[in-house]
């Protein structure tokens, strides 16, 4: 090496271009290669990203916690979101995992983390708040399945803010065109089928 670095002046501009220009080959050569081997790599090791299989239900009270005990009795991956103090406090107290915060804020959101949630269900007493709540976590984060709960149903017809925000009934049964029998019936189609007792 020392020899013909002596006989090729490494002051020397062209000198300088060619090195620059073989550094930059070896740096891009090796993020090709890395690139692609990692997943033939990873899948022989057996490593893969998560799943996005949690749930995520906003309210941690009375309908919210039922919802989310009857889940976590069947296995599921359950976090609450709750902006009450109190009715955090209380969930934790019974073992639910839950997040403080509001629900409509990206960084509460974050905290569950949110790019592991597959499903989200609005479960608080304001119906507008978990048609929100459901749109919000669909179009930011891209949560594939939204329920809600709703007081009544408009005639049979589930209200316009549900239909808006993509979701379907928790509860009372499907809220889009084409879905097929109750919630959890539309849900299986998708491979996520999560049972809830009557």
């Amino acid at each position: 090496m020392h020899a013909w670095l002596t006989q090729h002046d490494y002051r020397n501009a062209p000198f300088m271009m060619l090195l620059r220009a073989l550094v930059f080959l070896v740096i891009a050569g090796t993020v090709v290669i890395a690139g692609a081997l990692a997943w033939p790599l990873s899948a022989s090791m057996g490593l893969r990203l998560p799943a996005r299989d949690r749930i995520a239900i906003l309210g941690a009270q009375g309908l919210g916690r039922a919802l989310g005990r009857a889940l976590l009795g069947r296995g599921a991956s359950v976090v609450f979101i709750d902006a009450d103090p109190q009715r955090c406090r209380e969930a934790e107290a019974e073992g639910l995992p839950v997040v403080f915060g509001d629900g409509l804020q990206e960084r509460t959101l974050r905290r569950l983390p949110i790019e592991l949630v597959g499903t989200v269900a609005g479960a608080t007493y304001n119906d507008n708040l978990n048609s929100q709540f459901v749109r919000f976590a669909r179009q930011a984060f891209g949560v594939q399945v939204g329920l809600v709960s709703v007081d009544s149903l408009d005639g049979g017809q589930p209200p316009e803010h549900v239909k808006r925000a993509g979701a379907d009934l928790l509860f009372g049964g499907p809220s889009r065109p084409g879905a097929v029998g109750r919630p959890v019936q539309a849900r299986r189609r998708h491979g996520r089928a999560v049972r809830v007792p009557e």
